[in-house]
């Protein structure tokens, strides 16, 4: 019951941050884009490297994989690479196009209680309008 309750409400943790951040899911691909292709692509491709040193004692059907592992932590290199760029762009992109607002200066914390209701609204607003945008595409 704890555990059901834990995983419900981190999700439910979770699924707001993602809304009331309008990007998140920006951030989400670049964490994908530098994360995804070393741990997949090139760490076991490197370790396989390292383990398969003497490539050239051993069969052809060796030396062929040793060069198919070099070739798959090229292609990790560049999916990191590239993917970080494409990230970056689609990021400049939405915030010349408007998907994402400009950033807001920073503002001391509210004194009175009408200041915390106004921000609330507004939070609620923004995740309001976040969800509408992310059902809607």
């Amino acid at each position: 019951m704890v555990s059901r309750g834990c995983v419900f409400g981190l999700g439910a943790i979770t699924f707001i941050l993602a809304s009331a951040i309008p990007i998140f899911n920006f951030l989400i691909a670049m964490v994908g884009s530098i994360a995804y292709a070393p741990i997949a692509l090139i760490f076991p491709a490197w370790l396989w490297l390292y383990d398969h040193r003497d490539w050239w004692k051993r069969s052809f059907k060796h030396q062929v994989a040793y060069a198919l592992h070099w070739l798959l932590l090229l292609i990790g290199a560049l999916v990191t690479v590239g993917g970080t760029y494409a990230v970056i762009t689609q990021i400049a992109d939405a915030y010349a196009t408007g998907l994402i607002g400009q950033s807001r200066p920073c503002t001391p914390f509210p004194v009175s209680g009408a200041d915390t209701v106004a921000r609330v609204c507004r939070l609620c607003f923004l995740v309001r309008r976040q969800l509408q945008l992310h059902l809607a595409g």
